[in-house]
């Protein structure tokens, strides 16, 4: 195989990689809306878990957008592995940084409204 086809097939790869995180962070922040289950997070503090809950009346016609890497500075520190915006009628967008645990489950490192 050359090296650019061996240069290719990684790159598909590693999309597909993070199509399946997206996938999976955007699965376990609808669930997190519309029913308030926590057990793909290592932890939802309180603060959060309110402003979720208060979309929740709304939450089929919210949108979640998930997107590699941390957020940009001020927001972002790199710390990140993944941030999703959430956006649902009648509430201000919030945007939430997560990342990764080596067990499947995400850590909430920050979130912040727009």
């Amino acid at each position: 195989m050359s090296k650019i086809m061996k240069s290719i097939s990684i790159l598909l790869l590693l999309a597909s990689l993070d199509s399946l995180a997206a996938e999976s962070i955007s699965g376990a922040l609808s669930i997190l809306l519309e029913t308030g289950e926590t057990s793909s997070f290592v932890h939802v503090g309180n603060n959060i878990r309110s402003k979720l809950s208060a979309r929740r009346r709304v939450f089929s016609l919210c949108t979640i957008r998930v997107v590699l890497g941390d957020a940009q500075p001020p927001i972002g520190d790199g710390t990140a592995t993944n941030h999703a915006y959430i956006s649902c009628p009648g509430y201000r967008d919030l945007g939430v940084r997560l990342k990764a645990d080596q067990e499947g489950k995400h850590h909430i490192v920050g979130y912040w409204s727009m």
